[in-house]
């Protein structure tokens, strides 16, 4: 049951996330998630899952973050 309840606060947060940044894909499997865009994207989009996880009281990892860029970040 807790990771029907889980999926769901997840989809109800990444809903409005998704919908801010169309140009960006969002996959996820199980408890991760990959969010695949632009590099300038990021940080707005990390703000915004910390707040809204925040606000129901679930953490996040930051560690767990990684930014791939195949051209490096120069």
């Amino acid at each position: 049951m807790g990771g029907v309840l889980f999926a769901l606060v997840r989809l109800f947060i990444l809903h409005p996330i998704v919908i801010a940044h169309p140009t960006c894909v969002f996959h996820s499997l199980a408890n991760d998630t990959d969010i695949i865009g632009l590099a300038s994207n990021m940080v707005p989009i990390f703000l915004q899952l910390q707040e809204e996880f925040g606000t129901l009281r679930f953490s996040m990892q930051p560690m767990k973050f990684v930014i791939w860029y195949p051209y490096g970040l120069d």
